[in-house]
């Protein structure tokens, strides 16, 4: 016999609005410490938001930013527990931090190719790529830049990588056409990580259709992104650069990253 479970009442609603306010004001708390350089303050803050708000994606996405330094297994568990709609490519960013500082290089380079098939990659997140690039072996990365210009970052800074759009070949300095779709990058045979890149789903911040799966495992998230964004202004001349040095990057967070 299947036994119902009890309907929510006001009192379970005017609790979960309760514990939402908690959890809000916890996560401002702990911005304030993160600013003010108290990790560890803003680390416990983070958990408190976590806990009270277990369902809320922006709690969960700053707390496995938090943990990323000093736990990178604690992080990724996080993030698998991300639901479909919130798994952006800020997301992708974090669990490929996250398996290289475990020594995945596999897993992150295929995170990284996933968040760059998704999303544009961050200034501050240039020299993460490059590292896992490296770690990985590959011939380097391709991506979108936050000015919406073509990033192409060979591992070998003396490599020419060879470009085809829409199954023609373009030149790598060539600005690219508004009407393009579908931009492959390869270093000899090679693609580069985060290629083919959909130009078109990019600009409207919808997930690429050629994201690779990951090396596995229980961190491992998928699924679609969040509802498409406004259109972006067209892809510029691609911006070829060598590779750099790994150092520390910040992820900064908000509502519009982390869903509900």
């Amino acid at each position: 016999m299947h036994i119902a479970p009890p309907a929510a009442t006001a009192a379970d609603a005017e609790d979960l609005a309760e514990r939402g306010a908690l959890a809000a004001e916890a996560l401002a708390a702990g911005q304030r410490a993160a600013a003010e350089g108290d990790g560890a303050t803003a680390l416990r803050w983070f958990d408190r938001a976590h806990r009270l708000a277990p369902d809320d994606s922006l709690a969960l996405l700053v707390l496995a930013a938090a943990r990323l330094g000093s736990d990178p297994t604690g992080a990724a568990r996080l993030l698998a527990k991300l639901p479909a709609r919130c798994r952006t490519g800020e997301a992708w960013l974090l669990l490929a931090a996250s398996r290289r500082a475990r020594g995945d290089a596999a897993g992150a380079a295929a995170a990284l190719a996933a968040a760059l098939q998704r999303a544009v990659l961050a200034e501050a997140f240039v020299p993460l790529a490059d590292a896992i690039a490296r770690d990985a072996a590959a011939p380097g990365w391709c991506g979108l830049g936050p000015d919406f210009r073509l990033r192409l970052h060979p591992v070998d800074p003396a490599a020419s990588p060879l470009l085809r759009l829409d199954g023609r070949a373009v030149p790598a300095d060539a600005p690219l056409p508004a009407a393009g779709r579908r931009l492959s990058a390869r270093i000899g045979w090679r693609p580069m990580l985060g290629s083919p890149l959909r130009l078109d789903l990019l600009r409207r911040g919808e997930p690429g259709d050629g994201a690779p799966a990951t090396a596995g495992g229980p961190d491992r998230p998928g699924g679609a992104a969040p509802a498409p964004s406004p259109a972006r202004p067209r892809p510029a001349a691609a911006q070829p650069a060598a590779a750099q040095p790994a150092g520390p990057a910040v992820l900064i967070i908000t509502h519009a990253d982390g869903g509900g």
